[in-house]
């Protein structure tokens, strides 16, 4: 954004919005996922929760955990806030709570292997996608002004990943029926790479992206494997190509 329009902006934002911040107005301005994702590692809560769940102890654990970071309503002076959140010993996908407001991002674990000896796919399922498009991206462009502010982020034994979002419009709630379509390609697939041992990290990352490509489809979808500092994109690349990877600058 070139500086006269950013400054325009600037006065547009406080003029309409007395009493806010510059965070406020900050979180208006649009940011690239790699500046998001940088910003959010710099944010000594976001690293706190994100060490406390990217950990082998974690990984052995027979259930997801995780923290979910709210925001308070605009202009009452208040910091965003992280609280943890464990799903119960048996289930899989990872819940929020009923009360949804201000929920901008989550960030959970993939174990190893579930109570019943399955071993999850280590990277988003369909439930995580749906969670990103029908609660975090409306809560964010609700309370920080812009959908690019959702996130959601796995950990992994085998590698850390985050959504992001790109786009200045919201393609609206996935419904229960686009969820099953997408749980069933989701499925084949993954048992498909089970039974052929052939069910590498790098496997579950290409297949995923193709996922995001050829099965979700929706413009400014994007996935990102993260560390604290450095993080790649991730984009499918064709079905005898390697999954194309572009570093963050």
């Amino acid at each position: 954004m070139e500086k006269s329009q950013n400054a325009n902006m600037g006065i547009n934002f406080f003029m309409d919005n007395p009493g806010a911040t510059w965070q406020d107005f900050l979180n208006q301005v649009p940011k690239t996922p790699c500046e998001n994702i940088k910003a959010k590692f710099a944010g000594t809560k976001f690293k706190e929760k994100y060490n406390k769940i990217n950990k082998p102890d974690v990984f052995n654990l027979d259930h997801e955990t995780g923290a979910f970071e709210r925001y308070p309503p605009k202009n009452s002076g208040l910091e965003p806030a992280f609280a943890d959140v464990e799903n119960f010993i048996g289930t899989t996908n990872m819940s929020l709570p009923a009360d949804k407001s201000g929920i901008v991002g989550l960030m959970h674990s993939h174990n190893n292997e579930d109570p019943k000896g399955n071993h999850p796919v280590k990277i988003f399922s369909p439930v995580d996608v749906r969670t990103f498009f029908n609660h975090l991206m409306p809560q964010a462009n609700s309370y920080t002004g812009s959908y690019t502010n959702a996130y959601s982020l796995v950990t992994t034994s085998g590698g850390n990943y985050m959504l992001q979002y790109t786009k200045s419009t919201w393609p609206g709630s996935i419904n229960g029926e686009t969820k099953e379509r997408w749980q069933t390609w989701y499925k084949e697939k993954y048992e498909q790479l089970l039974k052929n041992d052939e069910l590498t990290q790098s496997n579950v990352e290409k297949l995923f992206t193709q996922f995001i490509k050829e099965v979700i489809n929706i413009a400014g979808l994007e996935v990102y494997k993260v560390a604290e500092t450095s993080s790649l994109k991730l984009e499918y690349n064709g079905a005898d190509q390697p999954v194309k990877s572009t570093p963050c600058p």
